[in-house]
């Protein structure tokens, strides 16, 4: 199978996606809807910070939480997906930028 298929972000407010733990594919989906579809200022924790488009502005223990998941499962999957190129992790003392690889891709 080729090409790609529409989702709503609303997906998540159905009581499917409710379900936890988060699979890995649940897991990128989530990152992949959670992302900005274009650069904005996002507002974290009382905190601006300018976010790209494919970026999302979270924390580890916010994924943790939202996906049922312990912090080194969650830290074991975004070294995975670096590995394989699908998304980079930035971390400063308040909030995890986490980069979309190929966002265009996705959504375009």
């Amino acid at each position: 199978m080729e090409g790609w298929v529409r989702i709503h972000r609303k997906i998540r407010s159905n009581w499917i996606w409710a379900d936890k733990p988060y699979s890995y594919g649940q897991a990128w989906i989530d990152l992949v809807i959670s992302a900005n579809h274009q650069d904005k200022a996002v507002l974290f924790s009382k905190q601006l910070i300018d976010c790209k488009r494919g970026e999302v502005i979270t924390s580890e223990v916010k994924l943790a939480e939202k996906w049922g998941w312990s912090r080194s499962k969650l830290r074991n999957f975004l070294a995975m997906l670096k590995v394989e190129k699908m998304c980079t992790a930035t971390h400063t003392a308040n909030y995890t930028t986490l980069f979309i690889e190929n966002y265009s891709g996705y959504q375009d």
